[in-house]
Order: C-alpha cells, then sequence, then structure tokens
C-alpha cells in the first residue's frame, strides 16, 4: 500500500473514532475561540511591539479559523484533530524556547488536557498530553534545559508537576465521562428494547380484518414517531360485512400514550359492539365516560372519528374534535373536508370539559371514496418550517384519486416524504381510505 494511501486510511480511521454531532460541536467552537483569540492577541502585541508573538498568534489564530471553516462546510473533523494537536506541540516549543510569560505559559499550556479531555477518547487524550508532559520535562528538568528560555528556578521546578496533576485529573475525568456514557447507552438498549417489545404488543392488538369488505374496500398505514403509536384504527365488522371504523389520535407521545391506546381500543370496540340500537353520539358519550373512569388520574386525553355503516350507502359518524375527513363524489368529481357540525363540542377524556357530540350523516354511492387521518400529516413541518398542512394534503389526495386505496396511501405518503426530506418526524401519522364498490 502506498504512503498516501495509508495516510488516507489512518485519516479516515480518525474521522470514525471522533465524528459525533458533540465531538463536531466543541471542535468548531474551539476552532472559532481560538481563532478569534489569535486574532485579539495580533494587536494586543502590536500594541506592545512584541512583532515575534505577534506571528506566532497570526499564525494559529489564521490555522484555527481555517480549520473552523473548513469542518462548518465538510463536516469533517480529521483536519482539526491533526491541527489541534500540532498547534499544541507548536506553542508549548514557542513558549519554552521563545519564553514569554508565566501566565501566558500557564493558560496555553495547561489549558490542553482540559480541552482535550472532552472531544479525545481516552488513548489518545493519554498519548497526546503524555508527551506534552515528557517535552515539558525534558526542557526543564534535564540539560535541555539550558537550550530554552531561562525561566526562574521556582517556575521551572513546578510547572511540569501542576502539568502532571492536571495530566491525572484528566485521566480520571475521562474515565468517568466515558464510563458515564457506557452507562447512559446501556440504559438506552434497554429502554430501546423495551419501547420495541411495546411496539410489538402494540401492533398485535391493532386488527388483522382483511381489508377488502363487501361493498367496501379498505386501506390503511400507521408510521410510529418513536416505534410506539400515540393513533388508534380500528375496523368493526360481522364476517366480511363492515359494520363501521374509528381513528383516533392520543395527546402526548412515547410509550405512555401508546399504551392508552391498548385501553382505549378496548373501550371503543366494546362499546361500538354493545350499543348497536342508539345514535352513534350516545355510543361516543359511552365511550367518554368509561375512558375518563378507567384511565383513573392519567391526563391524556383522544380526539377521533367513530364511523357506523346503517346500510350499503349511509353512513353515521362523530366527530370528536378530530381534524376533519375529506369525502371525494365520483359522480360530480367533488372533494371536500367534512365540517364538525357548530353544535359539537369537546374531545374524549378531558374531565373538566363537558363535551357535546353529534351525528351527522353522508351517503357514498360506488366509487366515492372517504379519507380520514391524523394531524400527524398537517402538522408535518420541513426543513423550512413549513406546514404540509389542509391544501396539500386535499391536492395530494385529488392527484391520487383514479389509483386504488393502497396505492393512493403510498403516493401520498411518499409527498409527505418528499416534502418533509430530512426534517425530523414530530407526531404519529395513520391514514385510512374507505372506498364504496
Amino acid at each position: 500500500m502506498k504512503l498516501k494511501d495509508k495516510l488516507k486510511d489512518l485519516l479516515n480511521k480518525l474521522e470514525k473514532s471522533v465524528s459525533t454531532n458533540r465531538n463536531y460541536q466543541i471542535s468548531r467552537f474551539i476552532s472559532l475561540l481560538i481563532g478569534l483569540e489569535g486574532l485579539l492577541m495580533i494587536f494586543i502585541c502590536l500594541r506592545d511591539k512584541n512583532y515575534n508573538s505577534a506571528y506566532v498568534s497570526a499564525a494559529y489564530g489564521s490555522v484555527m479559523l481555517f480549520t473552523f471553516f473548513y469542518t462548518t462546510f465538510t463536516k469533517r473533523l480529521n483536519l482539526f484533530y491533526i491541527l489541534a494537536i500540532i498547534l499544541i506541540y507548536a506553542i508549548e516549543l514557542i513558549f519554552m524556547i521563545g519564553g514569554g510569560s508565566q501566565g501566558f505559559g500557564v493558560i496555553w499550556v495547561v489549558i490542553f488536557p482540559i480541552l482535550t479531555v472532552y472531544i479525545m477518547s481516552l488513548k489518545p487524550f493519554i498519548i497526546v498530553n503524555g508527551i506534552c508532559w515528557l517535552i515539558l520535562v525534558s526542557g526543564m528538568w534535564t540539560s535541555f534545559s539550558n537550550h530554552i528560555y531561562q525561566y526562574n528556578e521556582v517556575f521551572k521546578a513546578r510547572f511540569p508537576i501542576v502539568y502532571l496533576l492536571i495530566y491525572i485529573f484528566g485521566i480520571f475525568l475521562s474515565f468517568k465521562i466515558r464510563d458515564t456514557e457506557n452507562q447512559l447507552e446501556k440504559q438506552k438498549n434497554i429502554l430501546t428494547k423495551e419501547i420495541e417489545q411495546a411496539a410489538l404488543i402494540q401492533k398485535a392488538f391493532y386488527s388483522r380484518e382483511p381489508k377488502v369488505y363487501e361493498q367496501f374496500s379498505i386501506a390503511y398505514k400507521t408510521v410510529p414517531m418513536a416505534g410506539v403509536s400515540g393513533d388508534l384504527y380500528d375496523f368493526y365488522s360481522e364476517g366480511n360485512k363492515l359494520q363501521g371504523l374509528g381513528i383516533f389520535d392520543i395527546s402526548g407521545h412515547g410509550v405512555s400514550s401508546g399504551l392508552l391506546t391498548l385501553l382505549s381500543r378496548n373501550i371503543i370496540s366494546s362499546e361500538f359492539y354493545r350499543n348497536t340500537n342508539i345514535e352513534l353520539w350516545e355510543v361516543v358519550q359511552k365511550i367518554n365516560d368509561r375512558f375518563i373512569e378507567e384511565k383513573g388520574q392519567v391526563e391524556n386525553y383522544l380526539t377521533g372519528i367513530l364511523l357506523r355503516i346503517l346500510d350499503g350507502n349511509h353512513i353515521e359518524y362523530v366527530n370528536a374534535g378530530h381534524l376533519a375527513p375529506i369525502l371525494y363524489k365520483k359522480a360530480e368529481n367533488s372533494f371536500e373536508f367534512l365540517a364538525k357540525h357548530e353544535k359539537a363540542v369537546g374531545a374524549i377524556g378531558m374531565k373538566d370539559i363537558a363535551p357535546f357530540y353529534y351525528s351527522q350523516y353522508i351517503k357514498m354511492e360506488n366509487g366515492d371514496k372517504l379519507f380520514l387521518f391524523t394531524d400527524g400529516i398537517t402538522d408535518c413541518v420541513n426543513e423550512k418550517g413549513e406546514a404540509f398542512g389542509d391544501f396539500r394534503l386535499l391536492k395530494a389526495f385529488e392527484r391520487t384519486i383514479m389509483t386504488s386505496p393502497e396505492e393512493q396511501i403510498s403516493l401520498i405518503l411518499n409527498e409527505i416524504k418528499q416534502f418533509r426530506k430530512k426534517a425530523p418526524a414530530e407526531d404519529d401519522i395513520t391514514l385510512i381510505v374507505l372506498k364504496k364498490d
């Protein structure tokens, strides 16, 4: 292997060992801080007519500012670590040979262990700072002291000892930092496994009904923000005859919201099947009362839409504080948001707000579609801070209307992904397309 390739391989290994977001931010900060300090020292040294120190300050200030811009634009840390180590040794040698104030020496040389303890792993930290200490010992405690700047004897005797004490403290601090990080990583792995298990349990509780029923086709998809979803969907049927469906969104995020979907699903399903002879708004009222009672002191609530199929064409639904679904009428080629009734008030499970639910009715003919979704779609934000919103969702639904329910959901999710790009997800996403056949 050529020397160039060996060097490249070494740089890649170095970068992999240090390229964490924490190290990246700290390295940029140190580069900028030292660069600006170097520029400031130029003016101070020129004012004092200390031209040698001005040259040194200009050199290390320029190098570190260049490193700052390089690191910022390339997102790579290899140059920082190479130049920072060279700079450490260069300034130490300049300080020992050329002289300078003893306070300046303490600030520059003794501070190195403190700066490197956080951004270097233990082994590189020991090596880099060990060499620094050996240079100090060689220059101040051996015959080489005749070739360096003649500091007073007290300073020469004590300075390597001070550095050694800080060096040993740095090793201890580095070990504790890494030990703490390892413990946190273990706890993170345990929590991740528990979340994965909770997600599997939650997934097992979701409906496994067929997607195609008599007179209706259904497609659905849920995309959890982080393993366990706070969104809930369910389908109610007798054999292959669809009787209704529901889509709900638990307030909050994470495991607690995910666990509440299991409680909510059981309550909603049992009340739906138990109360077939009363209006749907009364069913939702019973769901609300049971949910408040059974959740106890938990503060979470849920919004949602519960839908009941009355016959082959007519549908009764209740919107409990949820986003308005979109209805597509094939005969008129029309798209509309089904606004919640003006008298309807409240979500489900809010103890301090007396809700008022209202049954609404629609008629679906062959080819019509009903699109239900959670606010993880409309509230989705891209890198510019723009929300996906109702308008983009409506247009995406219109553009994909001639596809099957399964294809339509896939295409809409792809549009959302293209819109968001690298922006992180901030909520769970659930979509349901109900088509009248």
